[in-house]
């Protein structure tokens, strides 16, 4: 989301609001596209076209905005939704907020607002999905048994984050993504590879046998030649992003 522009779908497409809006919003960089005024179309575009956001307002043809919340409780990348009202209501506010709405906007309201609210609100999800994806990584790696001692472990998992965001990283481990590794922990790209490579040896030999042997897919008696740091790294990658998109 923070490298590429943000798609806001906005359930509106009247000339009086949904139109000005958006085009507005497409000044501030936002790619932004709009859909009737209607639950059912607002839930078919959800599907079809995946929005980081969807403005929708709290009363809508065929399903109101608390129906398509409950609706996309269960979407692993449900997006942020901002409703709208014309009129105030506390009991209405605190309905689409407890099924999961990000903020909740009288009309009228000047469009900066809506596109400062929309960076908020954007900011904050990624920088939550990266701290559980942080999380995550960091427990398969000692669920391997490798030392957080270690200065590879810690190496370790920043590239696997990295590759994550960037498959290209690894095609050119060596030459791009070690550096980059390095900068981010003020060492040097050959300490980062000696030290990950160190790690794996500590992991492999000392690790726990049982949980290297069931997803390296050998026989604890049997173990096969340990990973090296591009192997690795790319099976955790491959590993997280495929558990992500079967979600």
């Amino acid at each position: 989301m923070q490298q590429n522009k943000i798609k806001v779908l906005i359930a509106e497409d009247s000339m009086e609001y949904g139109v000005i809006c958006a085009n507005k919003l497409r000044t501030e960089h936002f790619y932004v596209f709009t859909r009737r005024q209607d639950g059912r179309v607002v839930l078919d575009s959800i599907e079809k076209e995946h929005p980081d956001v969807v403005v929708m307002d709290a009363v809508m043809s065929n399903l109101d905005a608390i129906e398509v919340l409950k609706k996309t409780e269960h979407l692993q990348n449900r997006p942020l939704f901002i409703v709208t009202s014309s009129y105030e209501s506390s009991f209405l506010q605190c309905q689409v907020m407890k099924h999961g709405a990000a903020y909740f906007m009288l009309k009228p309201f000047e469009v900066s607002t809506l596109a400062n609210r929309i960076l908020s609100l954007t900011s904050k999800k990624a920088e939550k999905d990266e701290t559980q994806l942080i999380t995550v990584i960091t427990n398969k790696i000692r669920e391997f048994g490798m030392p957080a001692r270690l200065s590879g472990y810690h190496y370790l998992r920043t590239a696997v984050l990295l590759a994550i965001d960037d498959l290209s990283l690894l095609s050119s481990v060596t030459k791009r993504l070690y550096p980059i590794v390095a900068e981010k922990h003020n060492s040097t790209a050959a300490h980062v590879e000696r030290s990950i490579r160190h790690a794996i040896e500590v992991m492999w030999t000392q690790g726990n046998p049982d949980a290297i042997a069931s997803y390296f897919c050998c026989s604890t008696n049997r173990m096969r030649r340990k990973p090296t740091n591009s192997e690795l790294i790319a099976m955790l990658v491959d590993d997280f992003r495929t558990k992500s998109i079967m979600k």
